[in-house]
């Protein structure tokens, strides 16, 4: 099965210089995955540089086809 996609030696800081990724090498079929780490080890910000949101300090990302988002924020408004 082809990539879908590919994550070529991605290296990405946080604003204070903090090291999120450091080549971080992945290519992604389309199967399901699941993403699984503790609160704030960079989850969000992964599936944000997959979806295009972000750009990596270093490393490139291929893309085939198009990526959508679907935002996990509630809208106050529809709570009871």
């Amino acid at each position: 099965m082809p990539a879908f996609v590919v994550l070529d030696s991605i290296s990405l800081h946080t604003p204070d210089s903090r090291p999120l990724f450091d080549e971080l090498t992945l290519a992604i079929g389309r199967e399901r995955i699941g993403l699984v780490g503790r609160n704030g080890c960079g989850k969000s910000i992964l599936l944000r540089l997959i979806a295009g949101e972000v750009e990596p300090s270093a490393g490139s990302i291929h893309r085939a086809g198009s990526i959508g988002v679907l935002a996990q924020i509630a809208d106050e408004r529809l709570t009871v």
